[in-house]
């Protein structure tokens, strides 16, 4: 999978050979708290389920972001974006988001957390300045090992679902995503 721009590129990471990993696993660490994100080898090992994509995020030939993605029958969610931080606030980040939505005609779901400080208050700005709307104030995030604590998050879309129910949508995200 590749999308381009002429400027931006979306290619998929297949292995951890993958020219650009090291780069793109070093920015995961650091954008998203230990609760947040998966350990390393968790995310290597996801490369080989068929309904997770690890995008790289190249600007040009240079590797500036990632996005990980899970394909679901009715929606697609994002479950991190990152862009690294000497490329941030250029819409690196913005561009990505709507390169996913306009190759695919399917609503975007993703989790952010509430907006309870500068940081956070800033994602959430970024998500609905990108037209995504909260759909569930009260989503949890579940923990992705025994080792990591559950987190308190914001669930959003770029559009309505169908079927609607945000506990069917919420229930397909934990059991295939976290395996919960």
């Amino acid at each position: 999978m590749e999308i381009t721009n002429g400027i931006l590129s979306l290619k998929k990471i297949d292995t951890q050979d993958y020219p650009g990993f090291a780069e793109v696993k070093l920015l995961y660490h650091r954008a998203f708290q230990p609760d947040e994100r998966r350990e390393a080898a968790d995310l290597v090992a996801q490369m080989d389920n068929p309904a997770f994509t690890l995008l790289m995020i190249m600007m040009y030939d240079k590797p500036v972001g990632l996005v990980a993605i899970w394909q679901f029958s009715s929606f697609i969610f994002v479950e991190h974006i990152a862009v690294t931080e000497q490329f941030r606030n250029r819409k690196i980040g913005e561009t990505a988001i709507k390169m996913i939505i306009d190759n695919q005609d399917k609503p975007v779901v993703l989790e952010t957390a509430h907006a309870t400080d500068a940081v956070s208050a800033s994602r959430l700005a970024f998500y609905q300045r990108a037209g995504f709307d909260i759909i569930d104030e009260n989503y949890e995030q579940p923990a992705y090992n025994s080792e990591k604590n559950p987190v308190k998050m914001l669930l959003l879309s770029n559009r309505l679902i169908m079927p609607d129910p945000i506990e069917d949508i919420v229930q397909e995200i934990h059991k295939v995503v976290y395996k919960k």
